[in-house]
């Protein structure tokens, strides 16, 4: 911010000093605060840089160095912001995504929760079924292990058990 204010303050000297001193109607310099007036920050920046190697001894050469200067700072002062701005950007767009991404998987947990919830009951509602089933199993088994000892002593009378 401090960069645009200098800027600003240069551009009204730039034009304050084009009007008053005769010697700013070189074609360089001219070109230069042209470009400055019309925000090509770099073309300025370049033309400046040419009007100050072709003429360092002129009049307005060290205002025209400083101008340089400013510009310089602004032009990297405009593309930290921008690279400021771009990862803010993305740094929003990913957490936008995180939080859509908390969202669903707090969703999916209240989903589970509510069949793990729902699976309990029925596990509950099913345990005496198994326990009748499992008593019903074993006497079966002992049923089968009678009879198993019965035909075993219709075969073979004489083994008994």
């Amino acid at each position: 911010m401090q960069g645009l204010a200098l800027l600003f303050a240069v551009a009204v000297l730039v034009m304050a000093c084009t009007t008053v001193l005769p010697e700013a109607t070189d074609t360089l310099l001219v070109d230069a605060d042209a470009k400055l007036i019309a925000h090509d920050y770099n073309g300025a920046l370049a033309a400046y840089a040419e009007f100050v190697t072709a003429t360092p001894a002129h009049p307005q050469a060290a205002r025209v160095r400083a101008l340089q200067t400013a510009l310089e700072r602004m032009i990297s002062s405009e593309s930290a912001l921008s690279r400021v701005q771009r990862t803010s950007e993305l740094a929003r767009r990913e957490s936008a995504e995180r939080q859509a991404e908390t969202e669903r998987l707090r969703s999916e947990t209240e989903r589970l929760r509510s069949e793990t919830g729902r699976l309990r009951s029925e596990t509950e509602r099913l345990r005496p079924e198994t326990e009748r089933l499992r008593s019903e199993i074993t006497k079966l088994r002992a049923d089968l292990e009678r009879l198993r000892n019965i035909d075993l002593q219709l075969i073979h009378p004489e083994t008994k058990k």
